[in-house]
């Protein structure tokens, strides 16, 4: 992270990666070590400078509105300036793709080789437009070849240069007035948005072939802005429509809409990948079909204005912030490719020696982790209207039980995928298992224990029950209905002891099994004696509504998951709340702790957060968690049909890793806090 004492405007990063460049708000450019985040210059000019772009690795051209200058990026000398006449105002500059040329227009156009700062062309904007008083050039772009330049005018038409003959070759019928972006691709195709409050629909897009002739052309009052090409299909135009990035294929007038529930700050296209950043700090990657790749989403929880990328890195401005994103190899990351279907579920087997995944719709890989690769495959599912609810390793880990929606539980051997046994319970929706899931419980009309080695019938109970919870011997099963709380012991198969409470949910029982946590008639949590079923203590929650709840290892703090993504800290002794998680996140289905490490995970459907257990302070996010297994200290992490293996870092494992991805570089104090405030 770039960090400034002023908002930046502009950032700039050079072609092999290693430096970036940045304007804030006063016109000084700041020079960085975009590797490692450390200053290596500032340039303070002598008036505002606009637009700074890297023309190779140690080269940097801007404007004023009295020339354009080119200095060295790491002695600040200044290798070669043009100075206009007089001075100009409103100006547009672009410059060629392979950085040789750079093009600037107002009232004139000219065109200079960046590297020694020589007029490749100069020509008066009003010598060529004599039909108009004044013109003004503006939205000035190069084609791919840099042989030709196209820039719009004040009454919309857009005009062609042709380099080689230093001329203006074709102009383009008029869009609206005020043209708002300008787009070329590689076969020459023009497209341009524009806009116009006067008329009926102030929004307007066309698109021209080579030769001029309309492609397509549409006016909306939905906003048309920012257009784009896809180089690899000149017939799909990509543009921005406020929160909304668009993509238009020609041909058939198609339009795929990648909504995004705020406003596109910016855009960029990587062959065939579209990232977009959002007003509130979302980034997110698109196909050119509009498929969002949901699980790549990612959000630096600040505002985004802008972003530049180069092979291997994406700058994102906010604020008084620039951030740099790159890759982060990492040695120890397995990556498994092997499911034609998304990795929904997974079980650690031998130690975490090998690995089951499972997808929603039956698909079973059993994974050699030792050697990365799938040793077998299955299909589940009875018919592809049955998805798979759950996956557990049972029987000291020699098998794997799965529950369907249909009611349907098979036994499966680890070691080979055959199927042992297969039973479907009728109107069994879903089940609880014990902490050694050497137990489950079967939730219907008719609610079953079900001893999972074997699939038998424990103990079938009288009427339906909808939650339950397992001492963790086993010796004990509380049972919640709508009726109340039963205790049952299980060797006896009796009921010991019932209580009455409003529509229990979410029973959890604390880590040494003396206080059961529930949620009661959906705006109250109660605590109870797990051992005798007498209520303790109600915590009121006169706001959004609890979803699940949890107790700390130490049992003397419950965490409450609520319906607006926040999660409240409450004493166990007397119900205060003693402070709430500062992240919103989605509803939490577990609390994983490992108190070795000092860390606890929030893990919810889509996404989990890692929390510094002595300050509740969040230190990392994953995505697509599917499980953690913390005592091998191992992650496990999907992506649609790919299945990434991870480390579990400490403190000390991230400085040591970071600093061996610098090549043995010691990290600064500055940089190691850095490295763990997750902002």
């Amino acid at each position: 992270m770039l960090r400034h004492n002023e908002r930046v405007y502009d950032t700039t990063i050079s072609p092999d990666g290693k430096k970036a460049a940045t304007r804030t708000e006063s016109g000084v450019i700041h020079i960085w070590n975009a590797e490692n985040g450390m200053i290596l210059n500032t340039y303070t000019p002598k008036k505002s400078v606009y637009d700074p772009h890297f023309v190779d690795e140690h080269t940097l051209i801007f404007w004023d509105y009295n020339g354009i200058y080119c200095i060295d990026a790491d002695s600040l000398d200044e290798k070669w300036s043009y100075k206009w006449s007089h001075a100009r105002f409103g100006i547009y500059m672009a410059v060629s793709s392979d950085r040789s040329k750079a093009a600037l227009a107002d009232m004139d156009l000219t065109v200079l080789d960046t590297a020694t700062g020589q007029p490749l062309m100069e020509i008066s904007l009003n010598n060529c437009f004599p039909d108009m008083e004044f013109v003004h050039g503006s939205n000035i772009v190069f084609d791919e070849s840099g042989s030709f330049i196209f820039f719009s005018v004040d009454d919309g038409r857009i005009a062609k240069v042709d380099l080689e003959q230093r001329k203006i070759t074709q102009v383009y019928p008029a869009a609206y007035d005020y043209v708002t972006g300008l787009a070329v691709s590689p076969d020459g195709k023009v497209a341009a948005t524009s806009f116009e409050s006067e008329a009926e629909e102030v929004y307007r897009l066309d698109i021209y072939d080579a030769s001029g002739n309309t492609l397509y052309s549409v006016a909306s009052n939905d906003e048309m802005e920012d257009p784009s090409f896809i180089s690899s299909d000149s017939n799909l135009v990509v543009y921005t429509s406020y929160e909304n990035l668009v993509i238009l294929n020609i041909g058939d007038g198609t339009r795929h809409i990648c909504a995004h529930g705020d406003s596109v700050t910016d855009y960029y296209i990587i062959d065939d990948l579209i990232v977009t950043t959002t007003y509130d700090g979302g980034i997110r990657f698109w196909s050119t079909n509009g498929w969002d790749y949901s699980g790549l989403r990612l959000n630096i929880g600040m505002y985004i204005s802008g972003l530049d990328f180069v092979p291997g890195m994406i700058a994102l401005n906010s604020e008084k912030y620039v951030v740099i994103l790159r890759p982060f190899e990492n040695s120890n990351a397995l990556l498994l490719e092997g499911h034609s279907d998304s990795a929904d579920f997974t079980v650690c087997l031998e130690g975490g020696r090998r690995l089951v995944s499972c997808s929603y719709y039956g698909e079973i890989v059993l994974w050699d982790l030792e050697k990365a690769e799938a040793v077998k495959t299955v299909h589940v599912n009875e018919s592809a209207y049955e998805r798979v609810n759950s996956i557990f390793s049972v029987d000291n880990g020699s098998k794997i039980m799965i529950f369907t929606d249909s009611g349907r539980l098979s036994l499966y051997d680890s070691a080979t995928l055959d199927l042992i046994r297969s039973e479907t319970f009728d109107d069994t929706y879903r089940l609880a298992i014990s902490p050694d899931h050497s137990l489950c419980c079967l939730f219907g009309t008719e609610s079953r224990i079900v001893d999972t080695s074997t699939l038998e019938i424990v103990e079938a109970l009288s009427g339906p029950c909808s939650e339950a919870a397992f001492f963790n011997d086993n010796s004990k099963i509380i049972l919640g209905s709508y009726k109340g709380l039963y205790l049952l012991d299980v060797p006896g198969r009796a009921i010991v002891k019932k209580a009455e409470t409003a529509d229990p949910k979410g029973l959890r029982l604390s880590h040494d099994n003396s206080m059961l946590a529930l949620i009661s008639s959906g705006s109250s949590v109660k605590l109870f004696d797990a051992t005798n079923l007498e209520e303790k203590l109600t915590i009121e929650c006169p706001g959004p509504s609890p979803e699940s709840v949890f107790f700390d290892p130490s049992g003397k703090t419950i965490f409450i998951s609520f319906s607006d993504f926040t999660i409240g800290r409450y004493s166990t002794a007397d119900g205060t709340l003693t402070g709430m998680l500062d992240k919103k996140v989605e509803e939490v289905d577990d609390i994983l702790y490992s108190l070795d490490r000092n860390i606890y995970i929030t893990k919810g459907m889509h996404e989990a957060y890692i929390w510094k257990l002595d300050t509740h302070k969040p230190i990392g996010h994953i995505r697509g968690l599917r499980m953690a297994d913390l005592e091998s200290g191992r992650l496990y992490v999907g992506f649609y049909s790919k299945l990434f293996v991870l480390s579990l870092y400490d403190t000390q494992m991230l400085l040591d890793e970071a600093e061996k991805q610098l090549q043995g570089r010691t990290l600064t104090p500055e940089e190691k806090k850095r490295l763990f405030i997750v902002e």
